[in-house]
């Protein structure tokens, strides 16, 4: 569920979930961790503004390429956020000073579309049955949710891996 980012106050609990290109290539994990998202921990550090004026949340929950776009969640687990943009330095990311567009600013951008904020994702729906089915084995009744993923939202590499590794 969305939540109110204008309640935030700093020090508050923040949880990130996103798909870390770490996890995404690490030589010691198998497949499955390639579609499992990773959750991180961290608190609310700051409230920022960003070069366009807008209000980003600072939050130390640690993140890195591939988590941008995730949810940030507070403690009773609604969407307060996401994830944005991940601090670089020179040894790769810097940790603690991460950014979350809030979901006020996201509900406003959404006003003008034709997204329904209280119905549930027919994308999300067909994808999680896929993704059941694969893990319990059951690779034919997996097939048809991940074609009816790809159809609803064509080109997306983590369908189309997953596909191909179902066939």
């Amino acid at each position: 569920p969305l939540g109110d980012s204008t309640r935030l106050n700093i020090g508050d609990k923040l949880s990130v979930i996103g798909f870390s290109g770490v996890v995404m290539s690490h030589e010691l994990l198998n497949a499955s961790a390639k579609v499992q998202a990773s959750a991180t921990h961290g608190a609310v550090s700051g409230f920022k503004q960003d070069r366009a004026n807008r209000l980003v949340i600072q939050t130390d929950a640690a993140a890195e390429s591939g988590t941008s776009g995730g949810p940030a969640v507070d403690a009773a687990g609604q969407v307060v956020g996401v994830m944005t943009a991940v601090t670089q330095g020179e040894g790769g990311a810097v940790q603690g000073f991460n950014f979350v567009i809030p979901v006020t600013t996201v509900k406003e951008f959404l006003g003008g579309t034709t997204v329904s904020l209280d119905e549930t994702s027919r994308f999300n729906t067909a994808w999680h049955s896929g993704l059941s089915a694969f893990f319990r084995g059951r690779y034919s009744r997996a097939g048809p949710f991940f074609a009816e993923a790809n159809r609803l939202l064509p080109g997306i590499p983590d369908v189309q891996r997953i596909s191909v590794e179902n066939a």
